[in-house]
């Protein structure tokens, strides 16, 4: 039990955050640096090339920004031990056959 608290408390620390606000430091100046390529490249077959790895890294901008933001959302609530175990007597006590145990998770 307590592993898990401090799993989630790493998970959502000052430093995960940062971690991910590096990544997505780090796609931006990759965008970036496609951007000018693409510009500059002479044959339609290297603009497809970097057309299509620049949709690639837009999806993995949009992941990171989400991720951050859950992350953000995740560090305001202050889980216990007590929420712990509640959560766990709730799933061992649930009926995984109706819908509203299913959308627990």
């Amino acid at each position: 039990m307590q592993d898990t608290l401090r799993y989630y408390a790493q998970r959502t620390d000052e430093e995960s955050i940062k971690s991910v606000d590096a990544k997505i430091v780090n796609a931006k100046k990759d965008i970036e640096e496609m951007t000018n390529s693409f510009i500059q490249a002479k044959s339609q077959l290297l603009r497809d090339n970097i057309e299509k790895k620049m949709l690639e890294f837009e999806v993995l901008l949009d992941n990171l920004l989400m991720q951050k933001a859950k992350l953000e959302i995740e560090r305001g609530f202050n889980i216990g031990e007590q929420d712990l175990l509640k959560f766990i007597k709730e799933i061992l006590s649930g009926d995984p056959t109706k819908e509203d145990y299913k959308n627990q998770s």
